[in-house]
């Protein structure tokens, strides 16, 4: 005899499904929410100016996330430049601000690391890394060489944060070593809201670039908002901090 399933088990059942094959769309979907949000609490974010120029200033985290989905990484900035504040030249921050064949700069940009990102999800070492971060000594019972992929992990890491300090650099029009440490807890953050698990196994870089902008857009909603400057950081740090919480929760269940 065939049990029935009840509409909402199935519902349940799709959802987790889902969910697992696309750990990415709860991230698509908070990201619309606050872009909504914000541009109830500020029209003129909705101007495409105002979009390009938010883009500019989310593409360092954006692509910083991207790094840290194949693992974490810090450079030797300070050894390279041991003096901040050093002025970079004016066609480079120009060219990053201007346009290019009528479209802005960082949107060429951006496409291009949508479009890196989605061919090394359908290259063959996008599925061994995900399967060496699921479990590495399973990847190597199988066959895989774990420690060259490790290394080209270490390596996209590497290129990515690299393209990120070029464009805060771009952002900032200037040079300093220190600029963007703060931004390592960020794109770590970014990482888990985008639906990446920090043990590995599970995510994607797409949902990374979506949890950046996601952070980017909380911070535009609590200065929106009217919270007083001294409370701004501590608001937006709950908000992130219940989002993290959430995906956490979220990993652990399906």
């Amino acid at each position: 005899m065939t049990t029935r399933v009840p509409p909402s088990s199935r519902t349940f059942s799709l959802l987790v499904w889902s969910l697992a094959r696309r750990p990415y769309l709860p991230a698509i979907i908070v990201c619309a929410l606050l872009f909504a949000l914000n541009g109830v609490l500020q029209p003129r974010t909705l101007r495409p100016e105002s979009i390009v120029a938010d883009i500019a200033t989310y593409l360092p985290l954006i692509l910083l996330a991207v790094g840290q989905t194949y693992v974490v990484f810090a450079g030797l900035a300070l050894w390279v430049l041991p003096q901040a504040g050093l002025p970079t030249p004016d066609r480079y921050w120009e060219t990053y601000g201007d346009n290019l064949a009528g479209v802005p700069f960082v949107l060429w940009v951006l496409t291009g690391v949508a479009g890196a990102v989605a061919l090394i999800a359908r290259l063959v070492l996008g599925r061994q890394l995900m399967a060496v971060g699921g479990h590495m000594q399973s990847a190597y019972q199988s066959g895989l060489p774990v420690p060259r992929l490790r290394i080209q992990a270490y390596m996209l890491c590497g290129l990515f944060a690299a393209l990120a300090a070029l464009c805060l650099t771009g952002d900032t029009a200037s040079g300093d070593p220190l600029l963007g440490a703060k931004s390592t807890l960020g794109s770590v953050a970014a990482v888990v809201l985008g639906g990446t698990a920090l043990s590995g196994g599970r995510g994607s870089a797409v949902g990374s670039i979506f949890g950046a902008i996601i952070l980017g857009l909380v911070g535009s909603v609590v200065f929106f908002a009217g919270v007083p400057f001294e409370f701004q950081n501590l608001v937006q740090g709950l908000i992130v901090l219940a989002a993290l919480a959430g995906g956490v929760l979220s990993a652990r269940g399906t």
